[in-house]
């Protein structure tokens, strides 16, 4: 996972810095990749804690949780991970 939002950061990034898209970008996101490894490391270690609109939007499949809290071990958090992306997504406009 790490790499693959790496490249994709990468590839974003030199898009908006006028790369041209094609084999000459796609190189130079084979490159250099892994520059990108410590922001996205920095990132997944933020994302740890959840904030106030993905437990709201995780409750109707966990139930009663608050900032902080664990998920009971006997849950799927891959069901609620969706749910709890889309609030942070939905805060950045």
């Amino acid at each position: 996972m790490i790499e693959r939002v790496a490249r994709t950061l990468l590839r974003e990034q030199l898009i908006v810095m006028g790369h041209p898209r094609g084999p000459s970008l796609e190189a130079a996101v084979d490159a250099d990749w892994p520059d990108f490894a410590p922001l996205v490391l920095s990132a997944l270690a933020a994302m740890r804690e959840p904030t106030d609109a993905m437990i709201r939007n995780a409750q109707p499949r966990f139930g009663s949780l608050t900032v902080g809290s664990r998920v009971p071990t006997d849950l799927q958090p891959a069901q609620a991970w969706p749910a709890m992306i889309d609030a942070v997504l939905a805060e950045r406009v």
